[in-house]
């Protein structure tokens, strides 16, 4: 036994330098504010600055690759620009279901096309959600002081929590001049069914099988061929070569093909690209054996001049698909250009 001298206790103020060092990759737009604490089975959490502590505060719990996502940003940028000047401050705490997307290096670039300048936190190992208590995504909690006074979980009436948070305001000032309360256009939509595609995820693919090996990642030669006559909902049928790991499907076939059967209005796919240069991957999309109609196309969809429709697919996020879709109908998916550029797939999002 080698005799080694005793660690000298942290103090407060070196635990707290400490844990802002350590959390400092995952925050962005500011300087770690709140850290999760896990000590067994307890979960706390602790302000990390007084930029924390001795303001208000509106907490967004976001989904990244959940269909809630897109109006989340909505409410988050609206109350932002409401009540700052009311000394309500916003922070988005953002979820990811899987560990190698999004990024830290991505990130960056989400927070630059959604325009957003509040701060942002990826709670990586969910210990932010778990000491504030938050089970349900969308949530949005009212902090003032670190005391919590409101919360609204899951599709609960965001209307209904602002009337509250306003109500709350005036409690300290009776004559608070504050906007009406916001109504956004946007409905929220509900998540059916989310399919992922990792190893032991529960999606089930026909068309062939994975062969997984000792170590856990599993390869697959798929049949190409005509579908099968009922493709059942949550059924994901492929065709051509594929690997599978603990998260995802790939392939660099070119003769690949996925299909699926939609009986939800709303589909969108967790994908990204696996090229080594910063040329997209490429994805054919059709519903029912023919281009998707313009009316029809997800926010993600482009169509080129042979009239073929697509997703341009790089970092890895959620792509939105399809839209209001009135019937059920046979999504298919082609990568002609897999072999130039690989691409790997996460999982299905389909919702009303």
């Amino acid at each position: 036994m080698t005799w080694k001298p005793r660690e000298k206790a942290l103090t407060p103020e070196e635990a707290m330098a400490l844990a802002k060092k350590e959390l400092a990759p995952f925050w962005f737009n500011g300087q770690p504010l709140l850290a999760g604490v896990r000590v067994e089975d307890r979960f706390s959490a602790h302000a990390l600055s007084p930029d924390f502590s001795e303001k208000n505060w509106l907490i967004f719990f976001v989904d990244l690759m959940s269909l809630h996502a897109e109006k989340s940003w909505i409410y988050a940028k609206e109350f932002y620009r409401r009540y700052l000047p009311h000394d309500v401050h916003v922070l988005v705490v953002l979820r990811t279901r899987f560990v190698q997307i999004p990024s830290l290096e991505t990130l960056p670039q989400l927070i630059k096309n959604l325009q957003l300048t509040f701060p942002l936190v990826l709670d990586h190992d969910y210990l932010l959600a778990r000491s504030l208590g938050v089970t349900a995504y969308p949530s949005v909690l009212f902090l003032e002081r670190e005391r919590l006074t409101l919360s609204c979980a899951g599709d609960a009436s965001l209307v209904d929590f602002e009337t509250s948070l306003q109500s709350s305001l005036r409690k300290v000032d009776r004559g608070l001049s504050l906007f009406p309360v916001f109504r956004s256009e946007t409905k929220w939509i509900h998540e059916d069914r989310a399919l992922d595609f990792g190893v032991g995820k529960g999606t089930h693919f026909s068309g062939g099988q994975f062969k997984i090996s000792d170590t856990g990642y599993g390869e697959g030669a798929f049949s190409h061929g005509t579908l099968p006559p009922l493709l059942a909902t949550g059924e994901v049928h492929l065709g051509g070569r594929w690997l599978q790991d603990q998260e995802r499907i790939a392939t660099s076939d070119p003769l690949a093909s996925l299909s699926f059967k939609l009986e939800s209005t709303h589909a969108s796919l967790v994908a990204q690209s696996l090229g080594k240069t910063i040329e997209p991957a490429k994805i054919l999309l059709e519903l029912n054996g023919a281009p998707l109609p313009e009316n029809l196309s997800g926010a993600d969809i482009f169509s080129d001049d042979e009239g073929h429709t697509s997703i341009r697919v790089d970092s890895g996020r959620l792509y939105r698909l399809g839209q209001k879709i009135a019937a059920p109908g046979v999504f298919n998916l082609k990568f002609p250009f897999a072999d130039r550029v690989p691409v790997a797939l996460y999982g299905l999002r389909l919702g009303s």
